[in-house]
């Protein structure tokens, strides 16, 4: 879910590309692995197909991964 080996700075670019191009905005969801809610939040929306379905709809997701070291 959370990549730490993406490049970022391309990946969001792109996201930002293909949410132009499908009318959409960019959802940047920042969490790592090692975050409980962050993978709650996705666990939810991924149980419950109506969220996810209005989420698709206006966005295009990006889950942009947090180190652990930058909190402790």
């Amino acid at each position: 879910m959370y990549n730490p080996a993406v490049k970022t700075h391309a990946d969001i670019e792109a996201a930002v590309k293909k949410a132009a191009a499908e009318n959409k905005f960019v959802m940047l969801h920042t969490g790592s692995d090692w975050c409980s809610w962050c993978l709650e939040f996705v666990k939810i929306n991924k149980a419950n197909s109506r969220i996810d379905a209005v989420i698709n709809s206006s966005f295009v997701k990006y889950e942009l991964n947090n180190r652990k070291e930058k909190w402790e």
